[in-house]
């Protein structure tokens, strides 16, 4: 199964925090709208900053692992 994809909206100043905070592994730029893939505890995630000064964190939640395993008779 796939994870679900999660974001949040953050003010410009929280995103600058993040980015702080970790690691970042690229960085590129889309007009005014920058987009940072970061580094975080649970796995990388995207923390882009939007024209009008807000940010936007995506990240992939964690799948629930699946028991395969055929029930006991």
């Amino acid at each position: 199964m796939k994870g679900k994809i999660e974001y949040r909206q953050v003010d410009r100043s929280q995103l600058v925090d993040l980015i702080a905070e970790h690691d970042v592994l690229s960085a590129e730029a889309l007009g005014d709208t920058r987009i940072y893939r970061c580094a975080g505890e649970t796995g990388d995630f995207l923390a882009i900053a939007l024209a009008d000064g807000s940010g936007l964190l995506v990240s992939q939640q964690a799948a629930a692992k699946v028991d395969r395993r055929r029930p006991r008779r």
